[in-house]
């Protein structure tokens, strides 16, 4: 078996940790208190389970710290079992295991246990997992693994073999109180003879006892016959006094049935189903009436809300009432798409007025820029003109006066050429201002959009004002409404429409009630009838009457079979005798027997008595003369002596076993060398490179010997500690061989036992560990790193686990 995963829920200073091992060496390396020894008392509670009872006060319950449950699991592999998993946890049942098979089903604690053994609890402490503590330590049920594997014998020793077939085959002989020996059995036999002998002597007074004795019996057994007769005639007067009543109640009964007529086809229970008939009748009544005042309030309520709905609309003033639901309908759809018209009116509306508000705005933006354009030109052009008409006016009255021609001529031309000036220039502003009137015309051109939008929009208002109008003439709303009409007229039309229709729905069932109910009732009437019929009964009273005479005639019938049964519980099966004995007989009669009886009785027993004391006087008589254990005493005899040949056989038998087992002791311990030790002397020469050889051991000491390469004997005692400690390490590795041979192989746990090795020895014994590991899963707690890299010399595959 090996251990493929660890996991810790919580224990000690450890929680929520996994493991994966490996199937060969595994070192947990870590420092002081990082949980090395949690760890490995965590693996073996897991396998064997917590401590329980008085035990658990002398071990460390690893409580877990983080408030978790204490405890986890283990993944394990056996070459038998296959893989399963073992939980177990700290709590009322000890921590009794959870076992759970690979292929998910579920073991039990006895599962683990045929894993396990024969490996005890404490025998895998002080083989399979130990520490440097344990080490100089074996207990003594390791202690006898090593002679008892040689011998054929298990977990014992030979020397206590033969001290036991020494101590059995003494026993035989002695006289021990509750025991039975060969000295016992030959006083018993002498004791029984010698009775035997004595009671010979008093044949003729026993017989006389014996005569007597039989004479008291028959006598005995004629006034217990007596007695008998006696208690049976008492308790048949006494079951006639019981009887009396009953027989006089049954015969009143039967009188009174036969005064009764015969109602061949009354029916069964009559009385009750009249009474249920005529108050489920009752109930109908009533309910009938209840349900027929609802529908006239309904009818009214109905008839109400109309008249109001009738002021909300004249359609609905105008049509007949099956059709309101229908006008409803077409009333609320109307106030609908009157609503949405109008909301539609009113945000073109909107729209119209922004349309005219831009409209406006840009015309009077294209007004200010026409004036700005048109004013320079017409302010500009005559002024300039003055100048060169003045000075053309000038050099003409020159002219005229007859002056200076030449500078009259001149002032002309000057005037001229001034007047061509300005008009040149004025022509260039006309021009300008023409372009700019070419600028006007996207702004006209928008503004006759503007115009064309508005006028698609009235379009569009007058047809939503006519659609409204429309929609809300026949409700009874003006022309053009507001939404808050619209709006409070629909609300109306709903709440009294709800109202008229909860209205109408209470109409229709309380008709529809109104019709199931007389229905029922004609239905009831008409089983009240049948009823009747059924009884021949004319009216009701007569029916009363004769399901009264019917329930007395039941009510008697029943009294009279009560009656019969009490008389058969109290014996009488047949009334016919019973009749014939109480007509012949009185009360008085019968009590004045059973005080008879019972005087008589009393009279017998007191006899009786007398006659079984004496009885009693003589049988002790006749016992303390014993004749009769003649027999007995003959066959005690006999079985003694059996007993005595049989002991003899078995006394023979162990002395036998005895020297037998003497002479293959003698023979082994000369010729061989039982298995176990040649492993230990192996791994102990490896660990001391040589310089011890062998492992020998005393049984009569009871105590290790261990041979040097000279083959010289050595008490354990005398070796240094280090090589005391390499002996038990190297007996404890043949003891593990041991069992292997046996088909036990179990994971091996070991804590720090190098520290008192020198650096040869350590490598030696990890020589030893690397040859053990390839059979057993180890597994090395260290916290040193120098025994790690002393392992990694001889491991390719170790795995270090860091804690």
């Amino acid at each position: 078996m090996r251990i493929r995963k660890i996991h810790i829920e919580g224990f000690g200073v450890l929680h929520d940790v996994s493991l994966e091992l490996s199937p060969g060496m595994n070192i947990m390396f870590g420092s002081n208190e990082s949980g090395k020894t949690t760890l490995f008392e965590f693996i073996h509670r897991i396998l064997y389970g917590f401590p329980r009872g008085r035990k658990k006060k002398d071990y460390n319950p690893y409580a877990s710290i983080h408030k978790t449950k204490t405890g986890g699991r283990l993944l394990l592999e056996d070459e038998k079992a296959g893989l399963f998993s073992v939980e177990r946890y700290e709590g009322e049942n000890s921590g009794d295991s959870i076992v759970t098979r690979a292929d998910g089903g579920k073991g039990l604690e006895e599962d683990l246990v045929s894993i396990l053994s024969p490996i005890t609890q404490d025998m895998y402490r002080d083989v399979f997992a130990f520490g440097v503590d344990e080490l100089r330590d074996l207990q003594e049920e390791s202690l006898k693994r090593f002679y008892s594997a040689g011998l054929g014998l298990k977990n014992v020793f030979v020397s206590d073999v033969l001290r036991l077939l020494e101590t059995r085959s003494q026993e035989i002989f002695k006289t021990t109180r509750g025991e039975t020996s060969i000295r016992k059995n030959i006083t018993k036999i002498n004791a029984i003879q010698k009775e035997i002998h004595g009671l010979s002597l008093q044949k003729d007074q026993y017989d006389a006892i014996s005569l007597e004795l039989k004479k008291t019996d028959e006598e005995l057994i004629s006034i217990k016959e007596s007695h008998d007769r006696s208690r049976k005639q008492f308790d048949h007067d006494n079951l006639l006094k019981k009887a009396l009543p009953l027989w006089v109640e049954l015969s009143q009964s039967q009188n009174e049935l036969s005064a009764i007529p015969v109602l061949l086809a009354f029916p069964q229970q009559a009385l009750v189903r009249l009474e249920k008939i005529l108050d489920r009748i009752s109930e109908l009544e009533n309910l009938a009436k209840t349900t027929a005042e609802n529908l006239s309030r309904a009818k009214s309520r109905f008839r109400e809300i109309h008249g109001k709905l009738s002021e909300l609309s004249p359609d609905i003033r105008e049509s007949p009432e099956e059709s309101l639901p229908g006008l409803l309908d077409a009333d609320q759809k109307d106030l609908s798409m009157a609503f949405v018209f109008l909301s539609s009116l009113n945000q073109k509306k909107d729209k119209m007025e922004t349309l005219e508000e831009k409209k406006r705005s840009l015309q009077s933006q294209l007004t200010m820029a026409q004036m700005n354009s048109a004013v320079p030109l017409q302010t500009a052009y005559i002024p300039g003109l003055i100048a060169p008409l003045a000075l053309a006016i000038t050099g003409i009255a020159f002219m005229s006066q007859g002056l200076d021609m030449l500078w009259s001529f001149i002032i002309v031309g000057i005037a001229i050429i001034l007047s061509l000036v300005h008009i040149l220039s004025t022509y260039g502003k006309l021009n300008d201002f023409r372009k700019g009137e070419d600028h006007f015309a996207p702004m006209r051109k928008e503004i006759d959009t503007y115009v064309l939008a508005m006028k698609t929009l009235a379009d569009e208002i007058e047809q939503d004002k006519s659609e409204i109008a429309t929609r809300v003439k026949k409700i009874g709303i003006s022309a053009l409404p507001t939404i808050e009409e619209i709006e409070n007229k629909r609300i109306a039309l709903n709440r009294l429409g709800s109202e008229l229709r909860d209205c109408k729905k209470d109409w229709e069932n309380s008709e529809s009630s109104l019709s199931n109910i007389n229905g029922n009732a004609d239905a009831a009437r008409k089983e009240l009838a049948q009823l009747l019929e059924a009884s021949q009964a004319p009216d009701i009273e007569t029916f009363r009457r004769l399901a009264a005479q019917m329930e007395k005639r039941t009510r008697l019938e029943e009294t009279i079979k009560s009656t019969r049964k009490n008389l058969m519980i109290l014996g009488f099966r047949e009334i016919s005798p019973l009749k014939d004995e109480l007509e012949k007989t009185s009360l008085l009669e019968i009590e004045k027997r059973i005080q008879d009886s019972q005087v008589l009785l009393e009279s017998l027993v007191k006899a009786m008595n007398e006659l079984r004391q004496k009885k009693g006087e003589l049988l002790e008589k006749r016992r303390m003369m014993e004749l009769d254990r003649i027999p007995e005493l003959r066959a005690q005899k006999e079985q003694a002596l059996a007993e005595t040949e049989f002991l003899g056989k078995k006394w023979r038998i162990y002395r036998l076993a005895a020297a037998i087992l003497q002479k293959a002791r003698e023979k082994y311990e000369r010729e061989k060398q039982p298995r176990v030790l040649q492993e230990a002397g192996l791994f102990f020469k490896k660990m001391t490179a040589g310089k011890y050889h062998r492992i020998g051991f005393s049984p009569e000491e009871k105590t290790f010997l261990v041979f040097d390469y000279r083959d010289n004997v050595k008490n354990p005692i005398l070796l240094s500690r280090g090589a005391r400690e390499q002996m038990y390490f190297a007996i404890r590795f043949g003891l593990i061989r041991s069992f292997e041979s046996n088909g036990i192989v179990l994971p091996l746990m070991t804590d720090d036992i190098l520290v008192n090795f020198d650096p040869e020895r350590s490598r030696g014994a990890a020589q030893a560990f690397m040859e053990l590991s390839q059979t057993h899963q180890t597994l090395f707690f260290t916290c040193h790193p120098e025994t790690a890299n002393i392992f990694k010399e001889f491991f390719s595959d170790i795995m270090i686990h860091q804690l």
